[in-house]
């Protein structure tokens, strides 16, 4: 039994031969790569500046035992275009014959101060601050993993100085030395960051006045589901670009501009999880009522993203508020969530592949605009999979591998891959789901009054599209 699907306009994609067809991937892909070798051969990512430190052993006050302090100040020279500031710390242990020893401690910050220049006073950020999950437990053979003493969620001052010490150290005989590490975005790949936001706003807004123009001599009513959701989705993808992202160099402590980004990155990709399961659900629900089509799938995807807004929220504000704060040590917090969290996106991927299974094993043979939207969802599924695989492995499975507690890119390759494989996902499907050239000419014939009779009888025999190879005859048919 044949599916159905929406009689609509007649799309680009009916009236593409085979080769335009293989066109239409090559400019995908070609595009696609080309920004990727333009990120592989960007600079670096991260800066750093390495100290060391000699450890001196406190004993005082009487009810703190086993102690180090730790007051150093980084180089001088950063500016709003370091984005954010890491310190790090590894220590160093003496050999032993054990395969690893556990180090475990408690991290106290007592003061950041920052300084705009050599004759400026300093200014106090924070003082007294203790974050909120205390312990620390190290695996350590000679030498610990590397952990996050603070984050700065923006560099507001050219240079800064840390205090902080390491009380109620398990074994203090253990530790011979410790490495400090300050990292930060290179002003370059800042730059990067910056350009290519602005060149895909504009691209997105070229892409979407081609589409609306193109659109605009017919009526919404005869759009087809696909046509509405790319209108929508362009203009989530403006926000996913996100146009507010100056403001993190302009307006000192802008946690608006990090939650807006939190809010637009997670809007737009929730969005692309609404249209696909509708797309595909509308290939055998018809007519599509609200409460039966629409509603359960607002529900979970609502889920979702409220779910992934709240976590990613917390975070920011947490990590603006207090520099010392880590999301992998506050799981407790936003546990109801993460439990959320799981239950809706697994309930979506089986919702997916149901509908999934009931397109596909409906359409005998599969229709060419199933095809195309199968293969390219299947691509932007795979590259989004892979570059967060690769970037964080089986952490991508914890809810804290957003955390800011490390930098959110390894190399710019990763960035523009993120970045470039959804606008372009959604400039091609814009293009083969635009009208074709002859449906508009067909719409201004129809318009004129002089050719309404002769329009509505070539209009009287209507031809199935089955196969995208059909020659130029075929360009009136109808997709039902």
């Amino acid at each position: 039994m044949a599916g159905n699907m929406d009689t609509c306009i007649q799309l680009r994609l009916h009236t593409l031969t085979k080769r335009q067809y293989l066109l239409v991937f090559f400019g995908f892909f070609a595009a696609f790569t080309l920004t990727v070798i333009i990120g592989a051969a960007s600079p670096k990512v991260l800066a750093s500046f390495t100290q060391y430190l000699g450890v001196e052993w406190s004993d005082t006050p009487s009810n703190i035992t086993n102690s180090v302090d730790y007051a150093g100040k980084s180089p001088p020279g950063w500016t709003s275009f370091s984005q954010e500031l890491w310190l790090k710390c590894t220590i160093e242990t003496e050999e032993t014959s054990a395969d690893y020893e556990q180090l475990r401690f408690k991290l106290r910050v007592t003061s950041i101060q920052g300084q705009d220049g050599d004759a400026e006073p300093w200014k106090t950020l924070y003082q007294g601050i203790e974050i909120l999950q205390h312990a620390r437990d190290l695996k350590c053979k000679k030498t610990c993993k590397p952990f996050t003493v603070l984050h700065l969620g923006q560099v507001s001052h050219k240079r800064y100085d840390v205090q902080f010490s390491l009380e109620q150290i398990s074994d203090r005989e253990l530790i011979s030395n410790m490495t400090f590490e300050w990292e930060y975005y290179s002003p370059e790949f800042t730059q990067l960051q910056v350009w290519s936001q602005f060149i895909f706003i504009i691209l997105t807004f070229i892409t979407a006045f081609q589409y609306m123009r193109a659109l605009r001599a017919f009526s919404v009513k005869d759009w087809c589901l696909e046509q509405r959701w790319i209108t929508f989705l362009l203009i989530m993808l403006v926000l996913f670009n996100n146009p507010l992202y100056p403001l993190h160099f302009l307006v000192a402590q802008a946690w608006g501009e990090r939650f807006f980004e939190a809010l637009f990155k997670t809007t737009f990709i929730c969005s692309l999880l609404l249209f696909w399961l509708c797309t595909l659900h509308s290939v055998q629900e018809a007519p599509r009522k609200y409460l039966t089509f629409y509603l359960p799938k607002f529900f979970i995807v609502g889920l979702v993203w409220l779910a992934a807004l709240t976590i990613m929220s917390w975070e920011e504000y947490n990590s603006l508020s207090d520099p010392a704060y880590q999301m992998h040590l506050d799981t407790g917090s936003f546990k109801a969530w993460k439990i959320v969290f799981y239950v809706a996106v697994g309930t979506y991927l089986f919702y997916l592949a149901y509908v999934s299974l009931r397109a596909y094993g409906a359409q005998s043979p599969i229709d060419i605009r199933l095809k195309f939207f199968a293969s390219v969802l299947f691509i932007v599924v795979l590259v989004s999979c892979t570059v967060l695989i690769v970037r964080f492995g089986v952490e991508t499975l914890e809810p804290s591998f957003v955390s800011s507690s490390s930098p959110r890119y390894r190399n710019a390759a990763e960035f523009l891959t993120l970045t470039s494989i959804f606008n372009y996902y959604i400039y091609t499907m814009a293009f083969v789901y635009s009208p074709s050239p002859n449906a508009v000419r067909d719409s201004e014939l129809k318009s004129d009054s002089s050719f309404t009779r002769l329009y509505d009888a070539d209009n009287d025999e209507e031809v199935m599209f089955t196969d995208p190879a059909l020659d130029a005859s075929d360009e009136y048919s109808v997709w039902k």
